[in-house]
């Protein structure tokens, strides 16, 4: 039976918390679940990923992401993974499984239903660089503040977020910079999917769309975020 995982994908290292819940097919490789995370959280996809759960590493010069489905990594609600972006600016996502559900009717997969905030801007220096950053927006003056200008991002703001914008890029892959197919169609599409047995239990459906500013506790996340078992 077919199945959609529900994640949430938070980045613990920045305050506040930036999150994003997600939906997709249970049988959607690793490397689709990447071109996912890119257009949910919005970053660019111009640098090197790699996720970790149970031990195991999938990604840049590991086991290949393309190999491994979500439902296989990822088996069951309460399971985690971690998810590093740019190895230089090193961005830590934690993946939590929050319900794998029946999907429902009419509604296109992958999809975004909440989230808050913005992810930092590429290449701003990981996590000690997106403070510099954000001091420098609010002091609008300094050596930062003249590159941020520079670069256009000056105006940047760290509390903006929008899941319809989100949602309409899943829906059109090209206005976000994928080629069609995207990741996510292209390696779904070729792929049969899998009988997923307890991912194929008989949940609810989808929920519905849910607020996208809703201020909820995070869940705890992984000790190791590379390795989570």
């Amino acid at each position: 039976m077919e199945s959609v995982h529900q994640l949430r994908v938070t980045m613990p290292e920045i305050e506040p918390e930036v999150w994003r819940r997600i939906h997709l097919y249970s049988h959607t490789p690793l490397s689709g679940l990447h071109a996912v995370i890119q257009a949910a959280m919005g970053w660019d996809d111009s640098h090197l990923y790699e996720f970790g759960a149970q031990w195991e590493r999938y990604g840049h010069n590991e086991l290949p992401a393309e190999a491994y489905t979500v439902a296989e990594v990822l088996p069951e609600v309460g399971s985690g993974a971690g998810y590093l972006y740019d190895f230089g600016d090193r961005w830590v996502h934690h993946i939590t499984v929050e319900k794998i559900h029946r999907p429902a009717p009419n509604v296109t997969y992958p999809r975004c239903s909440a989230g808050r905030r913005a992810c930092p801007p590429e290449d701003c220096g990981g996590p000690l660089g997106y403070e510099r950053t954000l001091r420098a927006i609010r002091a609008r003056k300094g050596p930062r503040y003249r590159e941020l200008r520079e670069w256009g991002l000056h105006k940047y703001d760290p509390a903006y977020f929008d899941r319809d914008e989100v949602n309409r890029g899943l829906a059109d892959p090209s206005s976000i910079g994928y080629s069609v197919p995207a990741p996510w169609q292209r390696q779904v599409w070729s792929r049969t999917p899998l009988n997923l047995g307890p991912a194929g239990g008989g949940q609810d459906v989808d929920h519905p769309q849910e607020n996208a500013g809703e201020d909820e506790e995070p869940g705890t996340p992984p000790d190791e975020p590379f390795r989570v078992r």
